[in-house]
Order: C-alpha cells, then structure tokens, then sequence
C-alpha cells in the first residue's frame, strides 16, 4: 500500500508494511504539504498492475499548486483502472473539512470520495473496494 496525499510533502511507499489496511491509514502521519500532484504522480510511478491497486489519498484537498493538474494526475490513475480512495480531513469537532468542489471533480473522475471518524472508515473501505 502507498499512502499519499497533498497533507504530505512527499509520498511513502509502505507496501511492506504487513499491517490491516484500515490501521495502517489511521496510523500513518506523513507531514504536512500542499504537493498533491507530485504526490499523486509518484504513486503512479510505483503501480505495476492498475487493476489490482488501491491508491489511498489522505488529503483536505485544498491544493497549494495547480488544482487543474492535480485533478488529471488522479483521473489518469482511474482511467487506467486504479481504484482512488480520497480520504477528506475532518475538522477537530469531527465535521468534514475539505475542498469540496475539488472533492466533487475527483468524484465525477471516479474516486471515492469521503469525510469519516475512523470507525466508518473499515467499512468505507470494504464498500470502496467491492
């Protein structure tokens, strides 16, 4: 698994990792950041076989670079048939905090898009990867 997202500056390959997929999201912390794009584009670099990844992207989605550019590197890993999780930033009340109309872009590009406590997010996941 590769975690990555614009909350990071970089990109971390844990695919090593043997951890629950679940607890490895939770338990991650990467950085802080605004890079999607360049974190998004070194994901794609790391994907052998599109149709069996999971691409995870922790992010609040607002975008410090080009918005544009970031939106097209996701759409390029859907359109080859990567499966895009966008994990939303949630407010320290719990409420969702995010760029939302970036949100509602990568949606209509096919990402699963989603703001949750960390005990609906098993089963988001389960529905994501169905």
């Amino acid at each position: 698994m590769a975690a990555t997202g614009d909350i990071c500056s970089r990109s971390s390959d844990l695919t090593s990792e043997e951890l629950d997929p679940v607890e490895l999201l939770m338990g991650v912390q990467l950085g802080g950041g605004t890079d999607g794009t360049r974190a998004v584009d070194y994901a794609a670099q790391l994907i052998e076989t599109p149709r069996r990844t999971i691409v995870a992207l922790i992010s609040d989605l607002y975008e410090g670079g080009n918005s544009d550019r970031f939106v097209r590197s996701i759409t390029r890993l859907t359109d080859d048939g990567v499966r895009v999780l966008a994990l939303a930033a949630l407010d320290e009340s719990g409420e969702p905090d995010y760029d939302r109309e970036i949100g509602r872009r990568l949606s209509r590009a096919g990402v699963h898009v989603g703001a949750m406590t960390p005990a609906g997010l098993a089963e988001f996941v389960a529905e994501c990867i169905r």
